[in-house]
């Protein structure tokens, strides 16, 4: 409880003086910090022993200033000068603002207070000596009134007052345990312990709201309260908060206990949703973080439990899930064991599975005689899961009845398909070789190596004989076909006096089929200025392209005559390269603060009269009962209930002073002015453009030429003349843009982008007319036509083109190549060799 918290002004109520004629002790407390104080007898304020009470802060006159209301020191308790204003309080409890008296000289015009106080002094003499004391009213002392010279009890207690410190307070109550200021000092301090209390209350709250760490805010304010107790203070202020804090403290319990319960029943989502808010308080709250490891505990092992009975059920993915959500809460040792388990569990059962289906299978078709399909079921199979012997027997007896089976077609097939016509003889010689080839994979039988060589004999004189048909009638129309033929004889028996003609035709294949590309890029600017980023352009399209996966992509200098002129033409032009700057100007309405203002406390004026009307209710009860013990027939009856409603009285004028003491009679409000400053755009452009178009140098076709043109700018905001004191978070900020080359950087990575994307396209488009003319050829013209296109489709095409699929199947299809993918080698790869 301070004397003062900030500036106050109170009206004065009328009293009748208690010390008429009286020469008056004032304590004058200079410093609270250290304490500095000293006793003053026949006190006089400007030569007076009253003053004036200011009902208003306002200049005055000299007549109003001498018509102003008089308080006598009788009335005063304490004053002090405070920002300007004599802040005085009364006896009764009341607080006003003051002036002394008999200001002189007077000039012609108004005066401010603030002049009035600042031109006063006290005077006196030293208590218990003829010293005599004068001096100017100074800013922050404060002067308490005695009727008579002051005990130590009193003085101690005014010098408690004004610094108002808790170990003040319980120095007063030790030394003075019989003074009749102890209630009051029990009260101050009492009121000391709570504001400690709410501060620490509030820090926690706030700490809970923002889920930030501050649990030890609850323990500090029930350890402040609990000090009060022993104070015997009966406040309402005391016993509103004490069930403020009793309830915090129940929904920390109750959060704890709720969760714990919802755990229990296996809610562990809701438990821990319940106690989220308090997750700021887990590494100062041993019983949260208790609470939180019990849950998380018993909730992984809740989901551990439940993905083992998930893998009893065979249900490996749920028993997965729950084995991470078991992870989730915690990771217990046996989760690792159990993972490995389940994927052991998972891993058998699919093998067992796999293996079952086929064996299944394969039965079914040996009981066709279809011992091939048989085979294609169990031969992937049997070196895979060489520990199961159910399998190796089957695969066993499947190999011998399979090997009988060929070995009985083979002589019937030479005899009939061959020397091999035609498609239908080819497909069935083809068919008897690949059964010798795969059993020649587990079987080491003489027979089967004799019959496969000979069956390759056959097959590589037809496609040889197919070559030369091909190279004598349709020659460089069908040069792709022709080659593919003449490799799959080589594929079958390997002719060593075939290889330097087969090397040569590879190579003319690769300079007519393959794609050549000359880059040719061009610097028209003004002054030739583009040439470095012309030449950086150039490289990296060049680059993009050798990257996009086109199997046999040559890129030339420009019309370079080198292993022949180049198929293709890329001509980019460049016909501007620049970077602009432009700015724009506006001017910007802001506020900023001036400082700060005294302004009244509505507050402080509705405590004001609250407390004026208890003065007043206790002073009219308390003449009222005066009256009423005069009477002859007072009895005792009415004597109690007289005493209960003056209690009353009285315990309703202490809560309104303590709520009056609480708040200040001004506050200090913030002078907030407009202003203007300036704020510029800057805007900082890149433009690139250019031309580009395709040559088939083949052909003479020439595509459009197609203009590009792309801008990067980058803008940035420049305030100058912002105020420090800015209220609406401008600040003064330089312009900040990018240097013109990072800017022509990015524009040129944009528009090598689409250069890239469009000459990408213009390739695709290219290759991709060898698929439309193959499937164009498989419906008009047959086969070998549709075949040949389709080679240089697969010749050119990137590898992860889904049609080449298709063409494949085509080609393995009506045409029956097994050897493509030597066909497909590019050169340097393992297939070419």
């Amino acid at each position: 409880m301070r004397l003062w918290r900030a500036s106050l002004m109170l009206v004065v109520l009328s009293s009748t003086s208690l010390w008429a004629g009286t020469d008056y002790y004032a304590l004058v407390i200079r410093s609270s910090q250290p304490p500095d104080s000293f006793l003053v007898e026949k006190f006089k304020l400007s030569g007076k022993d009253k003053l004036y009470e200011l009902p208003q802060p306002t200049s005055l006159s000299k007549s109003q200033y001498e018509h102003l209301p008089v308080v006598s020191f009788a009335d005063v308790y304490a004053f002090r000068v405070a920002q300007g204003h004599l802040e005085v309080r009364t006896r009764a409890g009341r607080q006003l603002a003051g002036l002394p008296q008999d200001h002189k000289p007077w000039p012609k015009g108004p005066l401010e207070g603030a002049v009035i106080i600042r031109g006063s002094s006290f005077s006196g003499r030293m208590a218990g000596s003829k010293q005599t004391v004068s001096a100017l009213l100074k800013e922050g002392w404060t002067i308490y009134m005695f009727p008579s010279r002051p005990g130590d009890d009193a003085v101690a207690f005014a010098l408690a007052e004004t610094q108002n410190a808790e170990e003040t307070w319980q120095d007063f109550l030790a030394r003075f345990p019989g003074s009749p200021q102890v209630p009051a000092a029990r009260q101050a301090l009492a009121l000391a312990y709570l504001q400690r209390a709410q501060q620490a209350a509030t820090r926690y709250q706030e700490a809970l709201r923002e889920q930030k760490p501050g649990y030890t805010n609850l323990l500090e304010a029930r350890q402040w309260f609990n000090r009060i107790r022993p104070l015997n203070v009966q406040a309402s202020t005391v016993t509103d908060f004490e069930a403020v804090l009793n309830q915090l403290e129940t929904e920390l319990r109750q959060a704890l206990q709720q969760a714990r319960l919802q755990a229990e029943n296996a809610d562990f989502p809701g438990a821990l949703a319940l106690l989220e808010p308090l997750r700021g308080f887990r590494e100062e709250f041993p019983d949260l973080a208790a609470t939180l490891e019990d849950i998380h505990l018993l909730a992984a092992r809740h989901h551990l439990n439940q993905a083992r009975a998930r893998l009893a059920q065979i249900q490996f993915d749920e028993a997965d899930r729950e084995l991470n959500t078991a992870a989730s809460y915690q990771a217990l040792p046996e989760i690792p064991p159990a993972r490995r388990e389940i994927e052991q569990a998972r891993l058998l059962y699919q093998r067992q599975q796999e293996i079952q289906q086929a064996r299944d299978r394969a039965r079914q078709a040996m009981a066709r005689n279809d011992y091939a399909a048989a085979f294609d079921l169990l031969g992937p199979l049997a070196p895979r899961y060489t520990d199961d012997s159910k399998l190796q027997e089957e695969f066993a007896t499947l190999r011998r009845l399979f090997t009988q089976s060929v070995l009985g077609q083979a002589g019937e097939v030479e005899k009939l398909h061959t020397p091999i016509r035609g498609p239908a003889d080819l497909e069935v010689v083809l068919r008897l070789h690949g059964h010798f080839r795969r059993l020649s994979e587990f079987e080491s039988a003489p027979a089967l190596t004799v019959w496969r060589d000979r069956l390759s004999l056959h097959l590589a004189d037809y496609y040889r004989r197919r070559a030369a048909d091909i190279a004598k009638r349709q020659g460089p129309e069908l040069i792709a076909l022709g080659f593919a033929y003449l490799q799959q004889a080589q594929h079958f028996t390997l002719n060593k006096y075939e290889l330097p003609e087969l090397a040569a035709r590879r190579a003319g294949l690769e300079n007519q089929l393959g794609l050549r590309v000359a880059l040719n890029f061009r610097d028209l600017t003004p002054e030739a200025t583009g040439q470095y980023l012309v030449a950086e352009l150039s490289a990296q399209v060049g680059s993009s392209l050798q990257g996009a996966g086109f199997l046999h992509l040559e890129l030339l200098e420009a019309r370079s005559d080198r292993a022949g002129p180049p198929g293709l033409e890329l001509i980019v032009e460049l016909l501007e390269v620049s970077v602009r700057d432009d700015a724009q100007e506006e001017a910007v309405r802001s506020e900023y603060s001036a400082g700060f203002r005294q302004v009244p406390n509505p507050g402080w004026r509705e405590a004001k009269t609250a407390y004026d009307r208890a003065v007043e209710d206790y002073e009219q009860l308390r003449a009222r009962l005066e009256q009423n013990r005069r009477q002859k027939k007072y009895s005792d009856k009415q004597r109690q209930a007289d005493d209960a409603a003056l209690a009353a009285a009285q315990s309703v004028l202490k809560d309104a002073k303590v709520k009056l003491d609480a708040l200040p009679a001004f506050e200090e409000q913030e002078d907030i002015r407009p202003y203007e400053f300036v704020r510029r755009r800057l805007t900082r452009t890149a433009l690139l453009r250019l031309t580009s178009r395709w040559v088939n140098t083949a052909t003479g076709a020439r595509e459009a030429q197609q203009l590009l043109e792309v801008k990067e700018p980058a803008t940035s905001v420049e305030t100058a003349g912002v105020h420090p004191a800015d209220q609406q978070g401008h600040r003064n900020q330089p312009a900040s843009l990018p240097e013109a080359a990072i800017l022509r950087g990015r524009v040129l990575r944009k528009i090598e982008q689409q250069v890239t994307e469009r000459a990408l396209d213009y390739l695709k488009a290219v290759v991709e007319r060898d698929f439309l003319r193959a499937q164009q050829l498989a419906q008009q013209a047959g086969p070998e036509a549709a075949g040949e296109h389709y080679l240089r489709f697969l010749f050119n095409s990137p590898r992860g083109d889904p049609r080449r699929l298709q063409a494949r199947d085509y080609l393995e299809r009506q045409l029956y190549f097994v050897a493509l993918e030597e066909w497909l080698a590019v050169p340097g790869d393992p297939a070419a060799r």
